[in-house]
């Protein structure tokens, strides 16, 4: 539906667009009417006037009332399409629930058995019974003993009790892309039995990023050893990152939760924070200290980053180093800093602050002692 809802809109915008640009048009072209023969008379003035507010009119009329169409009909279409995922959402869960009432289907074990005893059901973890064979009766008319009849008695897995992780819990990958493995879970009845053909929903926190669904949440179905697995392409931010993993056992649901951490990537920019332009007393330390920010590409934080200050002119130490050179390392907010304090003399002071391979390399800071 989007599909084919997307051309149409797409039409209208142009046309409203395009009316406006007409309504423009015939109002450049009515001014150049006035003005083209140089000394116009008072009807040419009016005559090319009229030309153009009446295009400009035409043209923003027609303009507001596509743009209106466009308005309306979009939303309509937003409501239609909220409609449809309601309905499907209603549907879903009553497959669901339909899906919980239904006994599971036992599953076939073969044993052999004497042909005078019964099919038998066999609970998950109980043992089978043993085989006793019934000795054939002896019978002149028949060359051969007969055979044993064999039986399949079943067995039901019980509801799902437990989800095991297999891999892709505690592993690290870089902001923006793709974990290095996927998560991969098993679910398992209160035996130790896969089960398979259960749904399983994998949830990714707000900022964790998103599956190959292109969605923060992703369905998906246990294979015939009970397992299900999904690719998590990280976001954006650094930092711990949760995945809940929920599996509908019939009653109040199954869950568990896994973490991963997303790294930032290489430090790319360096940023001045605060400390900058201030004024102290001479021989004294200045108020705030020199404070700049080592992030990467999509501003996270660069921890542990080695930041050079310097004085450049003017007289003083930095407090940590007690001469002119102070090397600091960022926090794990990325920010380094430097306390500084003036020299005995009177006048303008400036500090470099330097970092290496980021952009810019540099920064500098002013003060003044007073």
């Amino acid at each position: 539906l989007k599909d084919m809802f997307n051309p149409f809109l797409t039409r209208l915008i142009f046309l409203s667009d395009t009316a406006g640009a007409l309504g423009l048009l015939g109002t450049v072209w009515g001014m150049f009417l006035v003005f083209a023969k140089g000394t116009p008379d008072q009807g040419e003035v009016l005559s090319g006037m009229g030309i153009a507010l009446a295009t400009t009119i035409i043209g923003l009329v027609i303009s507001i009332i596509l743009n209106s169409l466009t308005t309306v009909v979009s939303n309509m279409f937003d409501r239609h399409l909220d409609i449809i995922t309601q309905m499907a959402n209603i549907f879903q869960e009553r497959m669901m629930r339909e899906e919980k009432t239904q006994p599971p289907t036992p599953l076939p074990v073969a044993i052999p058995v004497s042909s005078d005893i019964a099919t038998t059901t066999v609970p998950a973890g109980a043992e089978l019974p043993k085989y006793k064979p019934t000795p054939a009766p002896v019978s002149t008319d028949q060359p051969e003993e007969e055979k044993p009849t064999v039986q399949t008695p079943t067995i039901s897995f019980g509801p799902p009790a437990k989800i095991v992780v297999l891999s892709g819990e505690y592993q690290n990958g870089v902001v923006n892309n793709p974990l290095p493995e996927p998560i991969l879970i098993e679910v398992q009845d209160k035996n130790g039995q896969p089960l398979p053909d259960r749904r399983v929903t994998f949830i990714a926190e707000d900022g964790a990023g998103t599956f190959s669904n292109d969605d923060r949440i992703q369905k998906k179905l246990t294979n015939e050893e009970g397992q299900a697995e999904a690719q998590l392409v990280l976001g954006k931010k650094a930092g711990e990152k949760a995945i809940t993993i929920v599996v509908d056992n019939g009653n109040h649901g199954l869950e568990t939760s896994i973490f991963i951490t997303a790294k930032p990537t290489p430090p790319k920019q360096f940023v001045e924070v605060k400390g900058n332009y201030q004024t102290g007393e001479i021989g004294k330390r200045l108020q705030e200290p020199f404070t700049v920010a080592v992030l990467d590409e999509y501003d996270n934080p660069i921890p542990n980053y080695e930041v050079l200050f310097q004085l450049q002119k003017g007289s003083g130490k930095f407090q940590d180093s007690q001469n002119a050179r102070y090397t600091a390392l960022t926090n794990e907010r990325g920010i380094a800093e430097a306390f500084f304090v003036l020299g005995k003399e009177r006048g303008a002071r400036e500090i470099e602050a330097e970092a290496k391979r980021v952009q810019p390399a540099k920064i500098s800071f002013e003060a003044f002692a007073i």
